[in-house]
């Protein structure tokens, strides 16, 4: 605010006016004194429970207009842009009225209160005429003037005005002061509880609404479906690559992808929309409005939209281009009986349908999905428990050497034993567990026992185990499969581990990392599936590979009538492109004579499959093993 000329202030201390020295006039000053004090304590109180300040302000500002008989009083406190406003007045002429004051009046005032901020003393003013500026009211000879104290600056100010001169003691302002630190204490009290209430509606990190503002607006929302005929929508999503994030580039940047979520979620609404963050990398919409099942869809399909674009995050070491992506599960009822509860339990098997079906998608509730949900929980429990009682076995399928048809190698395949069901195969239940997220603990039970085995087999045979991503991104399962290779009393040189062409297509600095290290201590790197991604030379010479192995797909139809041309021309491009880049190549999937000598003819180095080997428990193949040097037979090894 502008400064003036210099006013003729005191700080505080004015001689009383009248200068009364009569007995009856010290009685009444008292009186007024006492009733004062009476007053701020009553206000005190007041200022305690009152739950709104401006009605306190208000209350304050009228007190003093009454108790000190003056004809204006007014409060000024800081609008949202800092400056000064008119909160409160009493009086005539009324101080708000700008074409009431002249520059020169402003110019006065502001010089008052600059003064009384600075110094942070109470500010008279015993008679305008004397200070060399104009009055700020027309027809005020005095003033006075308290800061409204604040923690950091003062909240505002507190004025009062006067027709007379020298209206204002020492007294006077003190009473003034005392109004306006109730007034500053209560503004800090009921600017705390807005802070306490909003942390309590509110995501501390992003600053979405939290799951109690949430619940409490849907239930809202649903009170209005009983008075008009409307629907409305919930949208349950989850970010699909956060915990990766969070292990290869830390908490730091997994917190900063969360800000940029919640931005482009907040973009993504409509007005009267709600986005709210449950916890983790969870966040719902509710929106209002929408009364049918198709423009449910069109918000998720919005959303999935907003949130495509790249990101780029700095982790602790590195910085990584992220391309978010979510799974939406979304309910939509124009039922006002349905309750809050129930619409996030529909979204939250919506949700689960949408990761189910390969995540990245956004599904509808249906109610045949509450059913399915059930029999899939239940079957995730009972797999739990078979991994937690120490049933998943490991059998051991063949690999031999197309040049000389010896078993030169066996993959660990996981069976489970199950106690009612008997062996189960793993697609009857690896793809519960990748659901249940038990890969990584099915993976380490695959991978110490199948090592273990291994210890036992001659020199010469290696052990291929599959390696579930999750196992090369998680750092804790990262961790288990470098200790159970350090506890492994056999060659290192002998384990490959295999990991699929889709999965590698979508790795990362920290899984490649991995592998090179995996690599780095002697075990070789093998891609499994190979031909059925978008493979390329440029792809291939990045990874710290060391085995191809041709997809079952191809080698099923190299003597099917029609195909087989096809399939042979794919198979040797693979084979040659394997051994250009000095890799070695095996076949998986051979299940006839025939394409065993097709195989063999390209050049391929190595073939699996039931032709050859059906995988066996540990003992049958050990006893295939020893008899490796006299099975030579062109009709493939023999099973015992």
């Amino acid at each position: 605010m502008s400064v003036g000329s210099p006013l003729q202030l005191t700080g505080g201390v004015m001689a009383d006016p009248g200068a009364a020295t009569s007995a009856g006039s010290r009685a009444w000053e008292l009186e007024q004194r006492v009733l004062q004090q009476a007053l701020v304590a009553q206000l005190g109180m007041e200022a305690l429970r009152e739950p709104s300040r401006k009605a306190l302000l208000d209350r304050i500002c009228h007190a003093v207009f009454a108790a000190l008989d003056i004809d204006a009083s007014l409060i000024l406190t800081r609008g949202d842009q800092g400056r000064l406003e008119v909160h409160s007045s009493f009086g005539e002429p009324h101080p708000a009225a700008p074409e009431r004051r002249g520059e020169g009046a402003m110019n006065a005032l502001d010089a008052l209160l600059d003064r009384l901020f600075e110094e942070g003393m109470p500010k008279i003013v015993g008679d305008w005429c004397d200070s060399g500026h104009p009055s700020p009211l027309p027809g005020v000879r005095s003033s006075a003037a308290v800061a409204i104290p604040g923690p950091d600056h003062p909240y505002g100010a507190l004025l009062a005005h006067s027709s007379l001169p020298n209206a204002f003691s020492n007294d006077d302002a003190h009473f003034l002061q005392a109004l306006a630190n109730i007034a500053g204490a209560a503004t800090e009290r009921l600017h705390a509880e807005d802070r306490y209430r909003h942390a309590a509606l509110h995501d501390g990190l992003t600053g979405l609404p939290n799951r109690l503002a949430l619940v409490d607006r849907l239930e809202q929302s649903l009170d209005a479906l009983q008075r008009e005929s409307s629907g409305l929508a919930v949208l349950f999503l989850d970010m699909d690559n956060f915990k990766g994030i969070n292990d290869t580039l830390g908490h730091g940047a997994g917190d900063a992808f969360l800000q940029e979520v919640a931005a482009r979620l907040r973009s993504a609404l409509r007005p009267g929309d709600t986005v709210a963050r449950f916890g983790g990398d969870e966040f719902v919409l509710l929106c209002p409005g929408i009364s049918t099942p198709r423009a449910a869809g069109e918000v998720a399909e919005r959303v999935m939209a907003v949130l495509r674009p790249p990101v780029e995050l700095r982790g602790n070491q590195d910085s990584e281009v992220v391309h978010p992506a979510a799974s939406i599960g979304v309910a939509q009822t124009c039922d006002p009986d349905r309750t809050a509860e129930d619409l996030f339990r529909d979204a939250d098997i919506a949700l689960y349908r949408a990761k189910d079906a390969g995540r990245g998608r956004a599904v509808l509730f249906r109610a045949e999905h509450a059913t399915q949900l059930a029999t899939q929980r239940q079957q995730e429990i009972d797999l739990r428990r078979g991994v937690e009682a120490g049933e998943m076995c490991v059998h051991y399928q063949p690999t031999i050497d197309l040049a000389h048809r010896r078993v030169t190698g066996a993959e660990a395949l996981v069976r489970w034993a199950h106690p009612e069901r008997g062996l189960l195969p793993p697609g009857e239940f690896l793809p519960v567990a990748l659901r249940a997220g038990l890969m990584p603990a099915i993976g380490g039970v695959v991978m110490g026992e199948a090592l273990r085995e291994a210890r036992d087999w001659p020199d010469g045979i290696h052990l291929a185990v599959n390696v579930d991503p999750h196992q090369l991104s998680d750092r804790a399962a990262l961790r288990a499969i470098h200790a159970a290779l350090d506890a492994a009393d056999c060659t290192l040189q002998r384990v490959v581990l295999e990991v699929t062409e889709a999965a590698l297509l979508d790795t990362g600095p920290t899984t490649l990392r991995a592998l090179r290290g995996l690599r780095h201590r002697g075990v070789r790197i093998a891609i499994d599936d190979f031909g059925t991604g978008y493979s390329s030379l440029a792809y291939l010479a990045r990874l710290p590979v060391d085995i191809l192995k041709i997809d079952r797909s191809f080698v099923d139809q190299l003597h099917r009538p029609g195909q087989g041309e096809e399939a042979v021309a794919i198979s040797r491009l693979i084979i040659n492109l394997g051994h250009t880049l000095g890799l070695h190549v095996l076949a998986e999937g051979t299940e006839t004579a025939e394409q065993l000598d097709i195989l063999t003819d390209l050049g391929c180095d190595s073939a699996q499959g039931f032709h050859i080997g059906r995988p066996a428990p540990p003992e049958a193949f050990r006893v295939m093993v020893d008899l490796r040097e006299g099975e030579r037979s062109t009709g493939g090894v023999r099973q015992r």
